[in-house]
């Protein structure tokens, strides 16, 4: 099914109510270059575009919607060796879109080169998701949402939202999930000004690796750390002027203003900025998910 070269304007209801199921081996649903201009309500209702086993494959690539961009995306089967959904090139205005798969070991996802304006994205329980080129900003929530979710996440720019930047979390069923944040450009974030968010925010028995961003002037903290069993591993990251000199001022590991982690409350785990702990320019822990 192709769906291609359109324009949905105006329109009262949904521009897909049921769930749409994808099954057999080569089975496409490609929806490209459509415009979506005013619609009174969410593209999608509560219903899903959905793979239900390993061989078929969903593009949606190249749209436009200027509101109410509601888009619900899963995946399943076990050991897929191809992307299952591509999300790519495409610009959304305004709520959000949902990726699941199960178990984190079903489910792959590729997110790249669209613009999240006001439109934040949860990835929960995929066995893959790669998240990379894009922009997100002026989200009323966390731009990025991954729950028990293996993830990379590379050169996005998160901006000016509303709450958190991206949020990680993970269960204590799904401890040895552990994401690569990377080469991202983080700041502006928390415009709400609440002390429980941050930049980038760890929940629970969420454990990423965050090297080589650009992390800075987001209100309250840069990062915040609610995990009481992982520290994190937050090397080589650039955190602007004023965090960059407290840094360098004196001995490490100590409390760091824009880092709220041990220091804070010593019943959280610790965040590793750099300076101590070996740190050092070996390659990342995890490198598997990249293109």
């Amino acid at each position: 099914m192709v769906i291609k070269n359109n324009t949905f304007a105006d329109f009262e209801d949904y521009f897909m109510k049921e769930s749409v199921r994808l099954y057999g081996d080569g089975t496409l649903l490609e929806i490209d270059a459509n415009e979506f201009v005013d619609p009174h309500n969410n593209l999608m209702d509560w219903n899903s575009f959905r793979v239900q086993e390993v061989g078929p494959k969903i593009l949606f690539t190249n749209n436009q919607s200027t509101s109410n961009s509601k888009l619900k995306f899963q995946a399943y089967g076990d050991n897929a060796t191809e992307d299952q959904v591509i999300i790519e090139n495409n610009q959304l205005v305004g709520d959000y879109m949902n990726l699941y798969g199960s178990g984190a070991t079903q489910g792959r996802f590729r997110v790249k080169d669209n613009i999240f304006d006001g439109t934040y994205l949860n990835v929960g329980g995929a066995e893959k998701a790669l998240i990379k080129g894009n922009t997100f900003k002026n989200n009323n929530s966390s731009g990025l949402n991954l729950s028990s979710t293996h993830a990379v996440v590379e050169e996005n720019t998160f901006q000016d939202g509303y709450s958190t930047g991206i949020e990680v979390y993970a269960s204590f069923d799904y401890q040895a999930v552990k994401d690569t944040i990377r080469y991202n450009t983080i700041t502006g974030n928390n415009s709400y000004n609440n002390d429980n968010y941050a930049g980038i925010t760890i929940n629970s028995y969420g454990n990423p690796v965050i090297w080589y961003n650009d992390i800075y002037d987001n209100n309250y903290y840069d990062i915040r750390n609610n995990s009481t069993v992982n520290d994190i591993d937050a090397r080589f990251n650039w955190w602007g002027t004023t965090t960059t000199a407290s840094m360098d001022a004196g001995s490490n590991p100590k409390d760091i203003s824009k880092i709220y982690d041990y220091y804070d409350d010593n019943s959280l785990s610790i965040v590793n900025y750099g300076g101590w702990l070996g740190a050092s320019n070996e390659s990342l822990t995890i490198d598997y998910l990249a293109e």
